[in-house]
């Protein structure tokens, strides 16, 4: 029976939430709905929010997704591919060098100022430190070697 099921692959999945995609039924509004429907009676399942328009649903659980692929698949509902690598959410990642991050910091201060409508010297004088430290140069001036 199962190799008559839908197969739904996993997009996105993070702790709690998990975007499942059911490209061959992309369009099937009822389906979709039933879909939520059953899926929100499975144990371990919060809420499951339908998007028909591109094939997926977005389910909140708090059990473990395996149990909730099994139970489904049981259910009659989808078959849950789990040889996909999906997306883990990940913790964006700011590689700054000192330069840089001294740049930004000047450029921070130099738009505090202007919102305290303090433009001249000092938000103007902030923006030159910064540009200096991001690595802009004006017209005749020359880089040393070791920047």
């Amino acid at each position: 029976m199962s190799d008559e099921l839908p197969v739904a692959t996993i997009v996105h999945t993070m702790r709690g939430r998990t975007r499942l995609r059911l490209a061959e039924l992309r369009g099937d509004e009822k389906f979709f709905a039933d879909l939520a429907k059953k899926l929100a009676g499975i144990g371990g399942v919060r809420r499951a929010d339908p998007a028909p328009l591109t094939g997926g649903i977005l389910i909140f659980h708090d059990k473990p997704l395996a149990g909730i692929g099994e139970a489904a698949e049981k259910a009659g509902l989808f078959r849950l591919q789990t040889n996909a690598s999906p997306s883990v959410e990940k913790p964006m990642e700011l590689n700054l060098g000192p330069r840089e991050a001294a740049a930004a910091a000047f450029a921070l201060a130099a738009a505090w100022q202007i919102y305290k409508e303090k433009v001249f010297p000092p938000a103007l004088t902030l923006v030159w430190y910064a540009a200096r430290l991001a690595g802009f140069r004006m017209g005749g001036e020359d880089r040393s070697p070791d920047e």
